[in-house]
């Protein structure tokens, strides 16, 4: 929920993530809306993708890599070690307090850890879609057909690494992340039963 940002997250990290998610709909959506390119459920895949019959689909896919790809990671890198230089560089002038401005309200990160794993994060998702993007390119550009049935599995089991990876590192790196997801279950468990219970009184 919307109120529950500055608890679960910390302004640092809503401002990447939420220009991301918009980058991400905006580029994704707008092409297929006036007719450039075409989702569909893609068979070969079992997944929703651009089919190869889509117009303009080689266009459309090298376009999809270029905005999604490239610019996030010129941009993120660099912002990214520029942060991690500027943190290295106080930790060595002075000791700062535990929590820090860009940790606001946060209770699951870590200030300390949180710009390392901004970038982890990204970094990897820029490589484990950079496979898929290449091949989306290379078949709707009709360069490699005769290899689609060879290359889909590798290339999409390296895509799917992705969501399994990121809730790793993320309890490796924050380890009280875990802890207070699963108090936070917990009570939301206690208030359902309640409900329940209420409901069945017809209260």
């Amino acid at each position: 929920m919307p109120h529950d940002y500055l608890v679960t997250f910390s302004p640092l990290t809503v401002h990447v993530i939420l220009p991301g998610i918009l980058l991400i709909v905006i580029v994704q959506v707008t092409g297929p809306l006036y007719g450039w390119g075409k989702y569909d459920f893609v068979q070969e895949t079992g997944l929703c993708g651009i089919t190869t019959e889509s117009p303009f689909g080689c266009s459309y896919a090298i376009y999809l890599v270029l905005c999604l790809i490239l610019p996030p990671l010129v941009i993120i890198a660099i912002n990214g070690i520029l942060l991690l230089n500027r943190i290295y560089k106080k930790r060595r002038a002075v000791m700062t307090p535990k929590r820090n401005i860009a940790a606001g309200n946060s209770n699951f990160l870590d200030p300390d850890k949180e710009v390392p794993s901004l970038v982890i994060f990204i970094l990897l998702l820029i490589v484990f879609s950079l496979p898929r993007s290449i091949f989306d390119i290379a078949v709707m550009c009709e360069g490699f057909k005769d290899l689609q049935s060879i290359l889909i599995f590798p290339v999409y089991f390296i895509d799917s690494l992705l969501n399994i990876l990121l809730p790793v590192i993320c309890l490796a790196m924050h380890p009280r992340t875990g802890i207070l997801f699963w108090h936070a279950l917990q009570r939301r468990r206690g208030s359902t039963a309640a409900d329940i219970e209420m409901s069945t009184l017809n209260v």
